[in-house]
């Protein structure tokens, strides 16, 4: 879904430090199907490292180019819901004693 697959696939997480490296510039004669490409690994990156992040923010779930595949589609899904929840399970996890 991203034309290269990640060297290391790590309980369904891939680094967002991969990501920026093999996705990091955009060629000067880029096709579409290449820019769509860079553009999904970009908002991979924003939804692993600020909008949903994990404990050490530099890892994205796998599940994430799934929702990514086609660009039209994305007024269908909620995400909203998607971030307040996920703010929700780090607010808990955060408050727990332990």
């Amino acid at each position: 879904m991203l034309g290269k697959a990640p060297n290391k696939i790590e309980s369904g997480l891939i680094s967002t430090n991969w990501l920026k490296k093999i996705f990091n510039k955009l060629p000067d004669d880029a096709m579409e199907e290449v820019i769509c490409l860079y553009a999904r690994a970009f908002i991979m990156r924003l939804i692993g490292g600020i909008l949903m992040p994990n404990k050490s923010r530099n890892l994205v779930h796998i599940r994430w180019p799934l929702h990514l595949m086609d660009f039209s589609e994305w007024a269908k899904l909620n995400w909203e819901s998607a971030m307040l929840s996920t703010l929700y399970r780090e607010l808990y996890r955060a408050a727990q004693s332990n």
